[in-house]
């Protein structure tokens, strides 16, 4: 049988090798975005430094700055007593005693006792009726003494620095006491001695004139 020559395609044929050229444009368009691609990318990833070439750059870890211990400030040493004056000594006291010279009738002597410490450090001098005693006598007659109530003579203790002196003062009413008890009436006239004694060792003695 001879072959037909120019026997026309049949429409369905003619549009399903349309198709089927499309697809194969399609897919050489695609292979060759692809490749495109692919290449771009290759070349992107070949400019950027690796990960393993490239030095991290190290942060300095951030520690909390651990504060110095303070020392424990050592306790100041409590500073010792200082021992406070000693009694005096007989030795170290000088006694003066002042009054008036003349005492009228009707008035009364004020007398000074002054005590001086003469010695070269301070000393506590107690005052009380075992340690001083003033007395005023006529003769061998004893008038009045300070011992004889409570509150007629000193009662306590004072501190004498040294080279300082303290002084006690008390009133001789020109009369004579019984005990704890002033006598009335004006002494006679006379000469009357007024004399200061401490621990029975210094004393000290001041003589007045007793008128009318």
């Amino acid at each position: 049988m001879e072959a037909r020559e120019h026997e026309p395609v049949p429409m369905i044929v003619y549009w399903q090798r349309r198709a089927l050229g499309g697809l194969v444009a399609l897919a050489l368009v695609a292979a060759v975005v692809a490749g495109v691609t692919a290449w771009r990318n290759r070349t992107a990833t070949a400019a950027q430094p690796s990960a393993e070439s490239t030095p991290a750059t190290t942060q300095p870890a951030t520690t909390e700055p651990t504060p110095a211990t303070q020392p424990t400030p050592a306790a100041e040493p409590t500073p010792a007593a200082e021992p406070g004056p000693v009694i005096c000594d007989v030795a170290q006291l000088v006694l003066r005693l002042s009054g008036p010279a003349r005492v009228k009738a009707g008035q009364h002597a004020n007398l000074v006792v002054t005590f001086t410490n003469v010695g070269t450090h301070p000393c506590r001098l107690p005052l009380t009726k075992e340690t001083f005693r003033l007395t005023v006598t006529s003769g061998t007659d004893e008038i009045w003494s300070s011992t004889d109530c409570d509150g007629w003579g000193p009662d306590g203790t004072a501190d004498v620095a040294a080279g300082g002196t303290h002084e006690w003062t008390t009133t001789w009413q020109r009369h004579r006491s019984n005990g704890c008890r002033v006598v009335p009436g004006d002494l006679a006239a006379g000469t009357y001695v007024a004399t200061a004694t401490w621990q029975g060792g210094p004393s000290t003695r001041h003589v007045m004139l007793l008128v009318w």
